[in-house]
């Protein structure tokens, strides 16, 4: 008698622990939500120093991910070398040459050679250390010698590079010692523009490493980011009420307290085959923002891996979640921000079952506080094995 008690008391305390759950999940609307497979994967051309010049820009930023090449252009005929043969340069900047060898295109430092260049010419930088911050108010193509050995140090004097035209390339380049106070006014490259092509630099020491700021359809390819802490809430790459713009195949490591990449009131960007390694808080955060695709990263070691936040209709696809304190996170106000897609990403280890995103939905008791009632979203087709990136 005692043990059918017993069993049925059990039994009892089971079923109202399931109605329990099952009401949660039926409020929320999360049980049976299964979303749709993304099924488009980025198709980004390896960049190639030896192919490059074959490479012409795609007249219109595409819809849609699906096929997209990543293809680059210089401001004259939709072509951009990597620039690897110094006597085609329209002017040239030494920091120790001799006295003799300056004259009207042979420069001591890279502000000069700017304010004397014209829309579509090249400013070769041979190596060296050049103690100076400037603006890009041309649509020029400035390449350094070295990215290792060719230095801009900006001295902690605000933004160190500032991009205000459009279809400006630069690259080669060390860029680091930005000023240290107000956080998106102190960054190595500052771009208040489009179309540019940051290539195959070296940004650290600064508050933040690149920050697009307004710009659209810039391309960050190539780079390696690291080590921009200076400030409390710094970052490796910012984007601000930034859209369709390209970050792909960079090297974002150890940056500040707001992450790696991090987009505020940015829609429609892609974000695609970086490493994202040890960032100090979140590797990739997505703040009020809409229509980003975050596919084929390698997203490892960091606090939280990716953080929505109030954010509608971005896809988190294929990408590897690798040892890091939390992998993923999202928070919303509203119902609609719900709709983020998480599918086929594999999680640090092989999954069978659905993989489940935990996150919250935030709400205000008037006269009270801000309460954050669970949510949980799902990658219905987590990967078996990491991705190949």
């Amino acid at each position: 008698m005692k043990f059918r008690r017993l069993a049925l008391f059990i039994i009892r305390g089971v079923r109202n622990t399931f109605k329990k759950i099952l009401i949660i999940f039926t409020i929320t609307g999360l049980l049976f939500v299964n979303t749709n497979a993304f099924a488009s994967s980025i198709i980004i051309q390896k960049i190639d120093n030896e192919n490059i010049n074959k490479l012409i820009e795609n007249p219109a930023f595409p819809t849609r991910i699906d096929d997209i090449d990543l293809k680059l252009y210089d401001t004259t005929n939709n072509q951009i070398p990597i620039f690897n043969n110094n006597n085609l340069a329209d002017f040239y900047v030494d920091d120790d040459a001799d006295p003799s060898w300056y004259n009207e295109t042979n420069y001591k430092i890279i502000k000069e050679a700017i304010e004397n260049a014209s829309g579509g010419d090249i400013i070769f930088v041979y190596s060296g250390t050049y103690c100076e911050t400037f603006r890009v108010y041309r649509p020029v193509n400035i390449y350094g010698e070295d990215k290792n050995n060719t230095i801009i140090d900006g001295e902690n004097l605000g933004n160190v590079v500032q991009i205000i035209a459009d279809k400006v390339c630069f690259s080669g380049f060390t860029i680091k010692r930005s000023g240290n106070k107000l956080i998106f006014e102190n960054s190595g490259i500052e771009i208040k523009s489009n179309e540019n092509i940051i290539y195959d630099n070296i940004i650290t020491e600064n508050v933040n490493g690149i920050n697009i700021n307004g710009g659209s359809g810039n391309k960050i390819v190539n780079n390696i980011i690291i080590k921009n802490k200076r400030r409390f809430f710094s970052s490796g790459i910012s984007l601000l009420n930034a859209h369709e713009n390209i970050i792909t195949r960079n090297e974002v490591k150890k940056n500040g307290w707001t992450g790696g990449i991090y987009l505020y009131s940015s829609n429609n960007n892609i974000i695609n085959n970086n490493l994202v390694l040890r960032n100090m808080y979140t590797g990739i955060s997505i703040m009020i923002s809409s229509s980003n695709n975050i596919t084929k990263n390698n997203i490892i070691g960091n606090g939280i891996g990716v953080q929505l936040y109030q954010s509608i209709e971005n896809n988190v696809t294929k990408n590897n979640f690798i040892f890091n304190r939390r992998q993923s996170s999202f928070k919303i106000e509203k119902i609609e921000q719900f709709k983020n897609t998480w599918d086929q990403n594999y999680w640090n280890r092989p999954k069978l079952a659905p993989h489940p995103i935990f996150g919250s939905k935030l709400i205000t008791i008037p006269f009270l506080e801000i309460i954050p009632i669970p949510l949980v979203k799902f990658d219905w087709h987590p990967a078996l094995k990491p991705y190949d990136i």
